[in-house]
């Protein structure tokens, strides 16, 4: 785990991400901070379901 240090930028605060992570540039993402301060950054993903083929979208699970 790295630590990083939030930099005001005009009117914004800016974290920046190590390459590491290989995050695309322009990439966007759903951000949220829960009760305890925790903060979430989910990628946007426009169609979840591109890449899949037909197959893949059936639960065949019986219960």
């Amino acid at each position: 785990m790295k630590k990083v240090k939030a930099q005001r930028q005009k009117n914004s605060l800016v974290i920046s991400l190590p390459d590491e992570l290989s995050i695309e540039p322009d990439q966007e993402f759903f951000i949220s901070k829960d009760e305890m301060g925790f903060i979430t950054l989910v990628p946007l993903v426009s169609d979840i379901y591109a890449a899949a083929k037909s197959p893949d979208l059936a639960d065949i699970t019986i219960f």
